[in-house]
């Protein structure tokens, strides 16, 4: 049966929902879950003249994004470690969240992922990965 699963979240009252699904699902099968986060990159700047503190800009929006996802994942590993199950931590920044999924699967050697997000997200398949639809 299924080993590893990957859950992407994104602290969402969606994402509380797959954190216990996913915990209770692992608990049964014995399985152990990387928690996955995808954030956005910070955005480009709005003309030529703010380009030279876009560096500044970046950094703090950098530290935004890890500390909403460090916090996120947080909760998401003692909610797992309390049921006992294996936990690892994921995150990246990336403009395409589906394809981010697809890549921390493969990366983590997942045999089971999903994300709610999109049809698309739902029938992804790469290799050794198999995700459920909806």
């Amino acid at each position: 049966m299924y080993e590893h699963l990957l859950v992407p979240v994104d602290g969402s009252e969606l994402s509380d929902r797959a954190m216990n699904s996913s915990i209770n699902l692992a608990h049964k099968l014995g399985a152990r879950i990387t928690g996955f986060i995808v954030e956005p990159f910070a955005p480009p700047p709005a003309s030529i003249g703010e380009g030279y503190q876009y560096r500044r800009v970046v950094r703090q929006h950098d530290s935004v994004v890890e500390a909403h996802a460090g916090k996120v994942l947080e909760r998401f590993e003692e909610l797992a470690r309390a049921k006992g199950v294996t936990f690892t931590r994921h995150s990246t920044q990336s403009t395409d969240i589906d394809a981010a999924i697809v890549e921390a699967a493969t990366e983590h050697h997942c045999d089971l992922t999903s994300s709610p997000r999109t049809a698309a997200a739902r029938s992804v398949s790469c290799s050794g990965v198999r995700t459920p639809r909806a």
